[in-house]
């Protein structure tokens, strides 16, 4: 990507739509907007895009990330399930909620330990940001897992993330996937004026609907 900024070529340019990056970027967004949308076709697309992911970010050392993308399979998996399962016996996709408190203060408390065991792992690996690049890998854990059980506060989340990500993703050269994250953040705004309009949403911030977590 460097080389093409200060020596522009046509197989340079070619190179990055038939590499990893460029199709990271594709199947990131693509996952991103069918959340946005709440659609249930955002888990096999993401599937897709961990893979990809999981082989460019190994080959640039980022191996928090790479590992990353390894739970992300995980969590997709689980949460094609819950979003395909819906609320009681409906098929319908689950209900947006609030995030508890304990839940959050979990989640607080699993971020920081988990930020500063693998960030001082990291340290010894090589990594060029170990600490900020465990953060990423470790937050954006706990976004999905709330993700996948719907809940709104997620997209607070990711935008806190997407910030650090674009600084150390754009520090690393990879500047097609910084502009992926930027495009991530505004995503995720949109994605908090979805979820929030949404009917049922509404309704149980309103007290009228009950839903299980």
């Amino acid at each position: 990507m460097d080389a093409l900024l200060t020596d522009f070529s046509w197989p340079a340019f070619w190179s990055i739509f038939t590499g990893l990056e460029f199709w990271g970027a594709v199947t990131g967004a693509w996952c991103v907007w069918l959340c946005v949308k709440e659609r249930i076709e955002n888990f096999p697309v993401g599937i897709l895009n961990v893979v990809i992911f999981f082989f460019m970010f190994w080959h640039f050392k980022l191996y928090a990330s790479a590992i990353l993308q390894v739970f992300f399979l995980g969590l997709c998996i689980w949460g094609w399930y819950v979003w395909a399962t819906g609320n009681k016996n409906t098929k319908e996709v689950r209900v947006t909620r609030n995030v508890k408190f304990d839940e959050a203060i979990m989640a607080l408390i699993i971020g920081a330990s988990g930020t500063y065991a693998f960030g001082n792992y990291l340290a010894t690996t090589g990594d060029p940001a170990p600490y900020t690049d465990a953060g990423i890998a470790v937050f954006s854990v706990i976004s999905q897992y709330f993700m996948s059980k719907k809940v709104f506060q997620c997209w607070y989340l990711w935008i806190s993330i997407d910030v650090f990500a674009i600084y150390i993703y754009s520090g690393s050269g990879l500047h097609i996937t910084a502009a992926l994250y930027f495009m991530f953040l505004c995503m995720c705004v949109k994605g908090i004026y979805e979820w929030k309009n949404e009917p049922a949403y509404k309704k149980l911030s309103a007290g009228k609907i009950s839903t299980t977590a």
